[in-house]
């Protein structure tokens, strides 16, 4: 026996517990029973505890079928684009789960290399409820509460269900400003009180109608932010000779409707859906610095207010052929729009006058249709595949400050070879071509009055595009125990990152394409089983990337993407107890502005909680967040007149939240 193969008997004979799991042809089956030890309220609680799984949303594609998720439900993917699908598994009760699929094997229909299908039961009505109360640093109190409920009347599947999350938190922060040879210039304290709200209301319905099977879902949600900011400047004498007053108002509401018809009839799997998306933004910030005696010295205001909207029509029929293999084919007819208009003002002390920004008050339209097909199966009994590719073609026009008008074109094949090893082990190859998506705003222009500086729009921004290689592994011991292991490599064009645009002495940073690039990197999935009821699961990875700089042309990283992540979570089950602690820390690389380079660092989160379940279908949750008082940490480094200039000063900034301290409740209704 190899020592490959003694390690792996040896930590299966150690994770031989729990309950069993039904194997099928590339997916493994969980049954409720699985589940039960840690007493799930929601198909959420569920999918979060399937081994070796972590959910994406995949909402940085294109197109509704290359930016669906790796959830299913009931075989389909949701038809929607503005609902998170953590919030719609949230909604459908535990008890309503039939079985939970772990589809592993080519062919699982998506651009996913593995995903999960959450069989729902045909039954009676229930509803699940989540109430929670946190305390932050400061002492408010922020209550959120979020209730669904779904049955079934008459051949009618129906659903609906509401939240209200609020965030309270008291944010404190330091900075030090430095000249160019590092002496301390000021200093500033800062507090920055900050109030988040979220209310969503939705429904579904599912029917019958004339051999089809109907589905309607709609969502209505509204997110408010206010934030203020107070902070006294030192000199370097330590004397408070300013202050700097910052108030920012955001408001956000999303409406969606979605319909969908599905059937199936002389062996073609059909179905046709229609998506209508409409948001509303709108931001009001404004900013005053005042001397120590209270007279003005600048001020600034911003009013932005966005409309954007997205209308999708998509089809798609799957047929099965001899031999376990299948052909899917689809199209899609998208229209994506953005409108934004900005208001920037400056006072100097002799009154506000007006700032003009390029591409500030812009006009941003993209028509685009996609057609794909897909061909999957087994090549042998271990060996399956899936191959494919789809072709799209947009237009993307301008109107306003900048008119332009962009006809683009791609071709994006895939092909992915999964090697069965064993009952439960398998080898992945995945080859692809990705297609970026694009941000609407980054075609428009804003100011950040609280870091003084301007993000421009981009005009001539076009997506970004990736040959990518995915090489996998997954291997399984005992029962709930895996290891997975994913290396990469994309080769890039048209990079996305920061570029100056503008005329000399005028130039702005703008998000643009730097030309091709490199990204590599490795990802590591671990669920260990540990003794005395308790697990660990790791999730990291790491990554490195290399591109060309637009305005000095030396190699660097490209800016701002996550170079290293790494999540942490440890739980033990004690009979109607449970308790843990999570942690989590993510690492971005610098952004390289024109005229500074900016290394940012969110905090590391390390939470403590514990559960009980000793009170029938009441679950009872309390924790502690931010545990370690973990630091948002930003440092910037200035040059004069731009990079390829001298030094020219810089900043550090450290600013915390402080712990937050909360207790919930969720049960079955």
């Amino acid at each position: 026996m190899s020592s490959w193969a003694a390690l792996k008997f040896a930590l299966g004979l150690w994770a031989a517990t729990g309950v069993a799991l039904a194997q099928e042809a590339g997916r493994l089956v969980f049954q409720p029973d699985f589940f039960a030890a840690y007493e799930p309220q929601s198909a959420l609680d569920m999918v979060q505890r399937v081994p070796g799984f972590s959910i994406d949303e995949g909402e940085d594609r294109r197109g509704f079928a290359g930016a669906q998720g790796n959830v299913l439900i009931d075989g389909e993917p949701p038809a929607t684009k503005a609902q998170e699908i953590e919030d719609i598994l949230a909604r459908i009760p535990a008890s309503g789960v039939l079985r939970i699929e772990l589809v592993r094997a080519a062919g699982a229909g998506t651009q996913q290399s593995q995903l999960v299908n959450v069989i729902r039961r045909v039954g009676g009505g229930e509803g699940v409820w989540t109430a929670e109360l946190a305390q932050s640093r400061d002492g408010r109190l922020s209550p959120s509460a979020e209730g669904a409920y779904s049955g079934r009347w008459r051949g009618v599947e129906y659903g609906v269900s509401a939240a209200l999350d609020m965030e309270r938190a008291a944010i404190r922060g330091e900075r030090s400003d430095f000249d160019a040879v590092g002496m301390l210039n000021e200093r500033r304290v800062e507090r920055l009180p900050t109030d988040e709200r979220e209310a969503r209301a939705g429904g579904e319905l599912s029917f019958d109608v004339a051999g089809w099977r109907a589905g309607l879902n709609a969502q209505l949600s509204r997110a408010e932010l206010d934030e203020q900011l107070f902070s006294t400047v030192f000199d370097a004498s330590g004397i408070a000779d300013e202050f700097v007053i910052g108030d920012l108002a955001e408001r956000e509401t999303i409406g969606e409707l979605a319909l969908s018809l599905r059937r199936e009839r002389n062996g073609w799997r059909s179905e046709l859906a229609a998506i209508v998306t409409r948001t509303r933004f709108s931001a009001d910030e404004s900013s005053s610095d005042v001397d120590a005696g209270g007279a003005l010295d600048e001020a600034s205001h911003q009013r932005q207010r966005v409309d954007s909207g997205e209308t999708i029509l998509r089809g798609a029929v799957r047929r099965t052929l001899p031999g376990a293999w299948s052909v899917e084919l689809g199209a899609e007819a998208t229209l994506n729009t953005l409108e934004q208009r900005l208001e920037l003002t400056e006072d100097d002390g002799s009154g506000p006058a007006p700032v003009v920004l390029p591409s500030a008050n812009v006009r941003v339209e993209e028509q685009r249709g996609e057609a794909r097909i897909m061909l999957s199966g087994p090549l042998s009994p271990r060996w399956s595949i899936e191959a494919g590719g789809a072709f799209e073609a947009s237009v993307l026009t301008q109107s306003g400050d900048a008119d332009a008008e962009t006809t683009l074109s791609y071709f994006k094949p895939t092909l992915q070879l999964v090697r069965a090893l064993g009952e439960g082990d398998q080898l992945r190859l995945r080859i692809y071509r990705d297609v970026g998506q694009l941000d609407f705003e980054d075609f428009v222009s804003a100011a950040d009055l609280q870091n003084t500086a301007v993000d421009a729009g981009n005009p001539d921004l076009v997506p970004e595009t990736s040959w990518r290689v995915e090489a996998g592994a997954d291997w399984r011991f005992g029962e709930d125990g895996v290891l997975g292991l994913t290396f990469y490599h994309w080769s890039v064009e048209d990079a996305l990152d920061v570029v100056p645009i503008g005329a000399p002495g005028n130039r702005f940073d703008a998000p643009g394409n730097i030309g091709d690039a490199t990204l590599w990197g490795a990802r590591i999935q671990l669920a260990l089983p540990l003794p005395f009821d308790a697990e660990l699961r790791l999730d990291a990875m790491a990554q490195r990337s290399e591109a060309t700089d637009p305005l000095t042309g030396e190699s660097r990283e490209i800016s701002a993407i996550e170079e290293s992540a790494f999540i942490a979570n440890l739980r033990q089950d004690l009979g109607a107890f449970a308790w843990g602690v999570d942690y989590e820390r993510e690492v971005e690389t610098p952004e390289f502005r024109l005229d500074r380079i900016e290394t940012e660092r969110e905090p590391e989160e390390l939470t403590l909680w514990i559960e009980t379940t000793a009170f029938g279908d009441l679950k009872l949750r309390a924790w502690a967040e931010n545990v370690n008082d973990s630091a948002e940490w930003r440092r910037r480094s200035l040059f004069d007149p731009d990079r390829l200039g001298g030094p020219d000063g810089g900043d550090v900034r450290a600013r915390r939240q402080g712990v937050t301290l909360g207790v919930s409740a969720s049960g079955r209704f």
